[in-house]
């Protein structure tokens, strides 16, 4: 019986190991994929182009990161959302809005040990990507 594209596709180990490693952690770059499977940077930069290639992950650029999902199992929105929560100050104030619903900014920023103008900035990528809402209260 003929071998599918996909089944030849992930013939070799390092490309299956690879292939796997992204649709069980979507959305992850491309440094944090070789530091999880230890695999050299450059084998595992060579798979993913092929994978893409191959129309079996799709790699979609933000900021400084190229990140990888499979394709056809997440939209636009799914695939910001992951990309937001996979930095780790992002994720951590939308854990604290979830567990403090119409918290303000000053109760939001006590327990980061950033800046106000880096959590300012943070915020409003998650407004931007439509993950919170900016309610103004007062004045």
């Amino acid at each position: 019986m003929a071998k599918t594209k996909e089944e030849k596709a992930l013939e070799l180990e390092a490309r299956r190991t690879i292939y796997e490693f992204v649709v069980s952690s979507p959305g992850t770059h491309l440094r944090e994929i070789q530091r999880q499977i230890d695999l050299p940077l450059g084998t595992v930069e060579y798979h993913l182009k092929y994978l893409v290639d191959k129309e079996m992950l799709v790699e979609k650029t933000e900021g400084n990161y190229k990140r990888y999902y499979p394709i056809g199992m997440y939209g636009s929105v799914d695939k910001k959302l992951l990309s937001l929560l996979r930095q780790e100050i992002p994720r951590r104030i939308v854990m604290k809005l979830l567990l403090n619903p119409g918290i303000n900014f000053k109760a939001l920023s006590e327990g980061f040990h950033v800046s106000a103008s880096t959590l300012s900035y943070h915020l409003s990528k998650l407004v931007k990507g439509e993950v919170v809402r900016k309610i103004k209260k007062g004045r």
